[in-house]
């Protein structure tokens, strides 16, 4: 799944992450791109040295104990899509924006992963 996440990166093809989905994709962009060979989710893999998907901390007591049910962070974020993008354009055609100008929009979520900010080394 990463590799297909990383082969659409490559070849320029949509691809639309959810969830899992878009954790594989940063999984794939930091291996990648950034050259973090062993980058993984915390979720697959607790020791990596490059988590870039990381348990969020108030459901790590949940999970000790084994409380799935409605446990999940459920949320409600603001976003920003890049003007002049695909995603900006189908946002624009759906009327997906709090304000088109900014191309702020609103995402919700209900998860216990999530993912942590990777920057590019210089």
């Amino acid at each position: 799944m990463i590799a297909a996440a990383s082969y659409a990166r490559k070849n320029k093809i949509p691809y639309l992450g959810l969830c899992y989905g878009m954790q594989l994709a940063v999984i794939a962009y930091a291996r990648d791109v950034l050259g973090f060979k062993d980058a993984n989710s915390e979720e697959n893999d607790k020791k990596t040295k490059h988590p870039v998907i990381h348990l969020i901390p108030s459901q790590k007591d949940l999970i000790e104990r084994r409380a799935y049910g409605g446990t999940m962070r459920l949320g409600n974020w603001d976003a920003k899509v890049k003007l002049g993008t695909r995603a900006y354009e189908i946002y624009k055609k759906y009327q997906g924006f709090k304000d088109e100008k900014t191309g702020l929009t609103g995402e919700r979520h209900r998860h216990r992963y999530d993912l942590m900010m990777i920057c590019k080394r210089l």
